[in-house]
């Protein structure tokens, strides 16, 4: 039994997304205020972020999930220097740590709600003060992917797999 393609729904914003009810088949609707496209997933029990997964207050179980395409990251905010931080990709895929941001060694953690293979995150280490930068996955196989040197400008890219984030690749920048 073949099903007739239905034509994406545009809508203005998230919240009329959370107001709607959930349908009770796959829909693609278009986000005006994100750009960006999300399908909907029946039975799918996600946390709402408001970026990569959206629930609905009515109607059938399940949420609309954000449409990964191979294109450039989006920009997060400016890391601070908190210790310990938590980075989710519903934050932005490029993440950077500022010219004299640290005061102390901080760890960062990728958390993997609501990511989807291949998900990347970026963290670009502009400070050159004397403290570190780990940063650690978030997922089952918890651990250290890569402590950022101090005193140097460096980078690194995790990518998620489905379950962890696996170091893609690290390096110092000129």
């Amino acid at each position: 039994m073949t099903f007739p393609r239905r034509a994406i729904t545009v809508v203005q914003g998230v919240d009329q997304l959370r107001t709607g009810r959930g349908p009770a088949q796959i829909e693609y609707v278009e986000l005006l205020d994100l750009g960006e496209v999300f399908r909907w997933s029946p039975g799918a029990n996600l946390t709402d972020d408001g970026k990569n997964a959206i629930n609905a207050s009515g109607g059938f179980p399940g949420a609309y999930v954000r449409v990964r395409r191979a294109v450039a990251g989006s920009q997060g905010a400016d890391l601070t220097a908190a210790a310990a931080q938590t980075l989710l990709t519903s934050q932005g895929e490029l993440r950077r740590i500022p010219a004299a941001t640290l005061t102390e060694n901080i760890v960062l953690t990728l958390d993997p709600t609501n990511a989807a293979a291949p998900d990347l995150i970026e963290v670009s280490r502009f400070d050159v003060s004397a403290f570190t930068v780990a940063i650690v996955n978030g997922g089952p196989a918890a651990g250290t992917l890569v402590t950022l040197p101090v005193s140097v400008r460096a980078n690194a890219v995790a990518q998620f797999n489905g379950t962890d984030f696996v170091l893609r690749r690290s390096g110092l920048m000129l």
